[in-house]
This record gives structure tokens, sequence and C-alpha cells, in this order.
């Protein structure tokens, strides 16, 4: 059985403009990580850091910085990949900081190599729970430090969510409740 409409048939009706073509993406080298975490850094020591983020005019800073000075230079690093790759930036240090999380987890830091180390039997039960983390086991990450000054306490962790339905820990606990004796 064959369909009386072909496939893409009214291609010759869709303008050039209307066809989406996927967005190029940059290429992130160490060096242009710490390009840019240094310009964010230097706007937070001068106070144009909120809790919201950074303004476009930060932005364009660290896409000019990387223009002058950075070592990918194409596809061109705008303002909006600057800001992209640094959300991207701040979920990898969420993926850190739970690694390393309470010291008890069997991870830990080896400051002169920059990577995250634990026994292959830890490695091995992590990866099993979550793929995403493989990439620790022998990934060198040198803007840990940086990232500790931009973001921690920053980054929406829930660590300090509150559940309408539970006891703030800040409140005393409810007594409980008594019905007076029948007589």
């Amino acid at each position: 059985k064959t369909s009386s409409k072909k496939k893409g048939a009214n291609k010759e009706n869709t303008s050039p403009d209307a066809v989406k073509t996927p967005a190029e993406r940059c290429h992130w080298p160490d060096v242009d990580n710490i390009i840019l975490l240094g310009r964010l850094k230097a706007e937070k020591a001068g106070g144009n850091q909120s809790e919201s983020g950074w303004k476009k005019t930060v932005w364009i800073g660290c896409a000019t910085d990387l223009a002058k000075d950075g070592v990918s230079k194409l596809p061109v690093k705008t303002w909006e990949k600057c800001r992209d790759h640094f959300t991207n930036l701040k979920k990898e240090f969420s993926d850190f900081k739970e690694l390393l999380g309470s010291g008890l987890s069997g991870f830990g830091w080896d400051d002169a190599t920059k990577r995250v180390i634990a026994t292959d039997e830890v490695w091995d039960a992590k990866i099993k729970a979550n793929k995403r983390f493989k990439v620790w086991k022998e990934k060198i990450y040198l803007i840990h430090d940086d990232m500790f000054y931009l973001v921690d306490g920053v980054v929406a962790t829930g660590a300090g969510a509150f559940n309408p339905g539970q006891t703030p820990p800040s409140s005393p606990p409810r007594a409980p409740t008594v019905s007076p004796p029948s007589e």
C-alpha cells in the first residue's frame, strides 16, 4: 500500500529560514574554562554577582575575554554560549560535590592529581547506581577551587528544602494531643 503523500513533499514550500539547523557546539578546553571562570571571579570580587546570577554585561565580558585569549576560537563563544556553559559547569560541580559529599561515601580528593579518588568497588557501585558518574573516575578537575568560590552556597541542592508536611527543624516538636479523661 502506498501513501498519496510523499515524505518531504512540501519542502519546496518551506523557506530556508524555517529549516532548523543544529546549533554548533563550542569546544571548551581547560584553558577556556579558566578564562571564563577568571572573569566571573573578578566580577564576583567586584560585587557583580547576585544569588540569581549574572547580568548580560558580565557574560559579554566573558565572551570578549575568550575571543581575545581563548584557545578554541570557532565556533565563536557568544555571551549566550558562555552563560549556557557556566550552567553546565554548575551541574558538573553539583556531581563533584555529591561524590565528595559527607566524606563517608568512600570518595576522596587528590589535590596533587586534581582527581576524585576511590577504590574500584566504590566506583563500580556508584556508576552502577548512576552512569553519569563514570566520567569522574578518570576526570582531571582543575576548576574545583574556582567553582567553590563562585557557586558554593548559591547552587540549589535541595538540602534546605521545606516540606509543608514536616515540622521544620527550628520549630519545637509537637506535643502529643491528650484528650481529657472521660467521667
